[in-house]
């Protein structure tokens, strides 16, 4: 009795994974099954566009583009997120120089390294956070050529420190051309994919936003304005927006669809059904936004 309780309970663990695996399948498929309904609505009437033209705001500063407008300047939304990704960005690259480094001094190390055995001036051991990752750094000084020299760095493992505590030497890595730059013989090098994806990660979010902002800005600058009307709305994706999908009417009387990322807590109060400004580029109408949905504002003529 007491073996079958045991192997039950090695298959708790499994089945938990298992259910959060079949929720977020679950999840996944309704957003795709939400998003393909929508998509697969028949096209609003032409005239229904028409008229909804009629209850929006009038903007008269937007059909006037180019001279007599009045400069763009960016949404409250996107000044915000502008910080944001900003900071995110200066760690981004501040990080980069840093592994870049790194990664030159492991090949400089690779190609010149020389081996001494430096006399322990001290240890430490530290950790990041309650309960994260134990660091064991090693000070030392050695001696090459006559002259002394100091250093630092971290050992890989507790057992390491210890015996460099112990036997009070520690082995150490240095270049034959500056001695200075010197590091524990068994110090891990700088991961090259980690080297490459860290900064990467960070720097993800400033470059699809200034891509975003570009999008935007060709958009407001030479995009049309038309009347469009909002046939669905589907959460998720992004965290606090909602994705609002559309159908709008180009120039040449042709109904388009379209979708536009908004905040959930927008508001406008625009719901399924309600009228929309909708921005295009005549060129290429698949190019188009909610004229909300922009990250960039243009004030009315005459204000």
């Amino acid at each position: 009795m007491g073996s079958v309780s045991a192997d039950a309970v090695q298959f708790v663990p499994l089945v938990i994974i298992l259910g959060f695996f079949l929720l977020f399948t679950f999840l996944i498929g309704r957003q795709i099954a939400r998003k393909s309904g929508i998509q697969n609505l028949p096209s609003t009437d032409l005239n229904v566009l028409r008229e909804g033209e009629t209850l929006l705001p009038t903007l008269p500063g937007f059909a006037a583009f180019g001279e007599s407008a009045r400069p763009i300047r960016l949404a409250p939304e996107a000044r915000g997120a502008a910080i944001v990704v900003g900071v995110f960005g200066v760690i981004g690259i501040g990080l980069g120089v840093g592994c870049f480094y790194r990664l030159a001094q492991d090949v400089r190390f690779t190609k010149e390294g020389q081996t001494a055995m430096a006399m322990v001036q001290g240890t430490d051991v530290s950790a990041l956070g309650k309960g994260g990752r134990r660091t064991y750094r090693v000070r030392y000084e050695f001696e090459v050529g006559g002259q002394q020299y100091e250093g630092s760095g971290d050992l890989p493992s507790y057992t390491s420190l210890r015996n460099a505590e112990r036997t009070q030497q520690v082995s150490v890595l240095y270049l034959e051309s500056d001695p200075r730059i010197n590091r524990p013989t068994e110090a891990r090098g700088q991961p090259v994919a980690i080297a490459i994806l860290m900064p990467l990660a960070l720097l993800l979010p400033l470059t699809v936003f200034v891509y975003s902002l570009r999008r935007d800005r060709e958009l407001i600058m030479k995009g049309q304005l038309a009347p469009g009307r909002v046939i669905g709305i589907v959460s998720g994706g992004r965290k606090n927006s909602l994705r609002y999908y559309y159908d709008f009417a180009d120039a040449a009387g042709e109904v388009r669809r379209g979708s536009s990322w908004l905040q959930k807590y927008s508001p406008h109060g625009i719901t399924v059904g309600s009228p929309a400004h909708v921005v295009y580029l005549t060129d290429d109408p698949t190019r188009n936004s909610l004229l909300l949905a922009l990250s960039w504002r243009v004030e009315p003529i005459g204000n």
